[in-house]
């Protein structure tokens, strides 16, 4: 080899170490941010004579890419190449023993024909309209990032055991707690065991469900629809209350969950209510759900909550100290998510304002958001409260629709939500599905000048603040406030 070849050739590989890190740029402008910190910030670049193999964390990790995101990572390395006039690049993706060679060209790259990912197939349009209902998942969510407690040991030893195909004497499992102590991670961990095991499987939110067969229902493709289900051999769906009132969809949940149990197919529902507290539904599907297993998960301890503080605060490698860290867990709420978002929170003061985070500056913090969300929560619980005293569903509720037994209620809510806890009218207007805040203060003013005069409307409104008050007690200043500006 002469001078200048070596010359060219050192020319190359300089250009071709510039590859992934100008394609990364590029990813990181274009993307959403939080699709580009969970899939494409942890991958690790090799670069050997004019190949690039980008290396996933994981075998599911390396589906997820190939799945959501392998267009967009071949066009930025495309973009990349030909910035640098880098002809003859060469793409791969790998994780472990697994590697996919990825063609560098402009035309869209076939979806991964993969039987472990939610069934998301390519084979046919019937397998793409149903791919279109079917809900990601976290990579963060697996049973190795699942903290495992007292409270919640049953939850996930029974969730890996269904998946793993332990026998448990039953295949239909509902999986209960209040919202945010765990369901969905649990879920999208056995969904991850799925995919890690080749095996089928539809994961999915219930309104996601429901939209599926309303437009199966539309289109009159009632065989793909059974035939797509009755293909996976695991049927994971959350938030069952949504079928609440929705005979349609019960009767079509309920004929797969029984097709599936027939063939010894798995099946969990999350719920955060037990089947006879939810209001309208069928007896027979009543029936079904309570011939489940009923796994409960409980409220996590102190321990439990610092044992999960602990084990994000290493991987997101924030450095805050421990007694942040027990600060933080023992004001935050026993909800899950709540700590995550403190802890988050904290980090982002820490590096934004250049300073070292105290237990005193974390206790400030929190006693600010603990407020917050208590009003949120407040207001959350009016809609509850709404939908069950006037029988409608939530959707109805926060619907466009101008039906006089929708509005009603809907301005007394409204009405309640400013007068009790003092939110403003472009809060209370986004609330409840509003695009102007004119909306909220034309349902106050309504309410207002009707109370004097209908006794049936102050009996109403008297009755749902109530309930509300009972739970969430009334902020007395607030109230002053709304008096001043009413």
């Amino acid at each position: 080899m002469n001078d200048f070849t070596q010359d060219m050739g050192g020319e190359k590989s300089s250009k071709m170490n510039s590859v992934w890190p100008n394609a990364r740029l590029l990813l990181e402008q274009g993307m959403d941010k939080g699709a580009f910190n969970w899939h494409i910030a942890s991958l690790q670049a090799e670069v050997a004579g004019d190949q690039l193999c980008l290396k996933a964390q994981d075998q599911y990790a390396m589906l997820l890419i190939q799945n959501y995101h392998l267009k967009t990572i071949t066009d930025a390395v495309l973009a990349s190449c030909r910035e640098l006039n880098i002809e003859d690049c060469k793409l791969s993706l790998s994780a472990k023993d697994s590697v996919i060679s990825c063609p560098l060209t402009s035309e869209k790259p076939a979806r991964v024909e993969s039987t472990a990912l939610n069934k998301r197939k390519t084979k046919s349009e019937n397998d793409d309209e149903f791919g279109k209902y079917l809900q990601p998942l976290n990579p963060w969510n697996t049973f190795d990032n699942f903290i495992v407690a007292d409270s919640n040991r049953n939850a996930c030893m029974s969730c890996q055991d269904m998946v793993k195909g332990v026998d448990v004497g039953n295949n239909f499992m509902l999986l209960h707690s209040p919202t945010g102590l765990g369901k969905t991670h649990l879920a999208q961990a056995a969904c991850a065991v799925a995919a890690a095991n080749n095996q089928i499987f539809a994961y999915q939110n219930a309104q996601d469900f429901g939209s599926y067969y309303s437009s199966t229902v539309r289109n009159r493709k009632f065989d793909d629809f059974h035939k797509n289900y009755r293909s996976v051999n695991i049927f994971i769906v959350e938030d069952l209350p949504f079928f609440k009132n929705k005979e349609g969809y019960q009767q079509a949940i309920r004929s797969i969950i029984e097709y599936m149990i027939n063939k010894n197919g798995k099946v969990i529902l999350t719920t955060n209510a037990m089947p006879k507290e939810i209001l309208k539904l069928s007896e027979d599907f009543k029936s079904l759900l309570e011939s489940a297993v009923i796994v409960k998960i409980a409220p996590p301890s102190f321990e439990t909550k610092l044992a999960i503080l602990r084990k994000l605060n290493e991987i997101r490698k924030y450095e805050i100290s421990d007694d942040v860290l027990e600060t933080v867990a023992h004001n935050c709420s026993q909800n899950i998510k709540s700590l995550f978002s403190s802890l988050y929170s904290l980090a982002a003061m820490s590096v934004n304002e250049n300073k070292v985070i105290t237990p005193d500056m974390a206790k400030e913090f929190l006693d600010y958001l603990n407020k917050s969300i208590e009003t949120e929560d407040a207001l959350d619980f009016i809609k509850s409260q709404l939908c069950s005293i006037f029988g409608k569903p939530l959707e109805e509720l926060l619907s466009d629709s101008r039906a006089k037994d929708i509005k009603y209620p809907r301005n007394i809510g409204m009405y309640l939500a400013r007068t009790l806890y003092g939110y403003s009218y472009p809060q209370i207007a986004s609330a409840f599905n509003k695009k102007v805040h004119t909306t909220a203060m034309n349902a106050y003013k309504k309410i207002s000048d009707e109370l004097p005069k209908n006794a049936k409307l102050r009996q109403q409104v008297d009755y749902v603040a109530e309930q509300v008050v009972k739970k969430y007690p009334i902020d007395k200043a607030a109230q002053a406030d709304v008096k001043k500006t009413a």
